[in-house]
C-alpha cells in the first residue's frame, strides 16, 4: 500500500555568476510503501493480557508486531480531522502534517536537510508498521515483568506488577523479570508488598505474559540492566523498613535533606 506523504526540503542551485550555492525550499507529495501481509503469515509469539496491555505478539520477518492504535500515531484529532482507524489516522498525518519538514535557516545547511535524508526518515518510520488484512500494526520489543512502588508504604500509595517493554533507568534490576519468570515475579512483588506494609496488594498480583514461543525470550535483568537510581533505592529501602507511612516520610526527607547539604550524590554529579 502506498502512503501519501507530504515533504519539505532544501535544494542547492547556483546562480549565474555566482560561486557560491544558494539554496531554496521545496515541497512535493510522495508516496511512501508500507508493507502489507496477512494473519496466516504471522506466528503468535506472546501475550500480554495486563490492564490496557498489548494483547497478542506476533513474530514476522524476524521482529515483533503488535495492532496498534490511534494513540500510537497521534495525540487526538478524531472528531476534528474524522479518521477512526490508525490506518486513516497515520495517512491523515503523513499527507496533512509537518513531521518530512526539513530546511535550515541562515548558514545551517547540509545532508540532513536534501530530500534524499528526508525519503530515507520516511520510508524508515513507515518500517516500523504493517499492515495486516487491512489492520494496522506496529513494531514492539520483548514484554518483561516489573515491579513499582508508590508512596511510602502502608497502603500509602502501593506495590504493583507491570508489563513494560523497556527498561527504565531509574529502576535497579532486581524489578525486572522475563516473560518465562512470571511465577518468581508475582512472588517477589508479594513479598515487597509485604515488606512494605502494602497489605491492600498482597496476593493480588497475577503473571499477565502467555509466552508461546519460549525461545524469543532473550530479555535477561541481570545482564543487561543497571542498579537504578540511588536515591530512589534508598527511597525503596526506607519504605520497606520504616513502622509507618509517616515515619517513611520522615526518613525520606531527611534523606534528601543530607543529599542537599552535601551536594547532591555522585549519580546526580555525574549527571546521570
Amino acid at each position: 500500500m502506498k502512503i501519501k506523504t507530504w515533504i519539505k526540503y532544501e535544494e542547492g542551485y547556483l546562480p549565474p555568476r555566482c560561486r557560491k550555492l544558494r539554496y531554496k525550499v521545496c515541497e512535493e507529495y510522495v508516496n511512501i510503501n508500507l508493507s502489507e501481509t496477512t494473519l496466516a503469515e504471522l506466528q503468535l509469539a506472546f501475550e500480554d493480557l495486563s490492564y490496557n496491555g498489548a494483547g497478542k505478539i506476533f513474530l514476522y520477518k524476524g521482529k515483533l508486531w503488535k495492532k496498534t492504535s490511534i494513540r500510537n500515531i497521534c495525540a487526538g484529532g478524531e472528531d476534528e480531522y474524522r479518521y477512526h482507524t490508525p490506518l486513516e489516522a497515520l495517512a491523515w498525518w503523513n499527507e496533512h502534517g509537518s513531521k518530512y519538514f526539513r530546511y535550515g535557516c541562515g548558514s545551517y545547511h547540509g545532508e540532513e536537510y536534501t530530500k534524499k535524508a528526508v525519503l530515507k526518515q520516511a520510508r524508515s518510520d513507515m518500517r516500523r508498521f504493517l499492515l495486516v488484512d487491512g489492520e494496522l500494526y506496529s513494531r514492539t520489543t520483548e514484554p518483561r515483568y516489573c515491579i513499582y512502588t508508590f508512596g511510602l508504604g502502608h497502603n500509602h500509595g502501593g506495590t504493583s506488577l507491570s508489563v513494560d517493554y523497556r527498561y527504565n533507568p531509574n529502576i535497579s534490576k532486581t524489578r525486572y523479570f522475563s516473560a518465562l519468570q512470571g511465577y518468581e515475579a508475582v512472588s517477589e512483588a508479594n513479598r515487597i508488598a509485604q515488606m512494605r506494609g502494602d497489605s491492600d496488594y498482597v496476593g493480588k498480583f497475577r503473571a499477565d505474559i502467555k509466552v508461546y514461543m519460549p525461545e524469543l525470550v532473550k530479555v535477561n535483568p541481570k545482564r543487561q540492566h543497571g542498579d537504578g537510581d540511588s536515591l530512589l533505592n534508598t527511597f525503596d529501602e526506607i519504605a520497606m523498613n520504616a513502622p509507618s507511612a509517616f515515619i517513611a516520610g520522615v526518613l525520606c526527607m531527611a534523606t534528601v535533606s543530607s543529599e542537599i547539604r552535601n551536594g547532591g550524590s555522585n549519580d546526580n554529579e555525574k549527571g546521570i
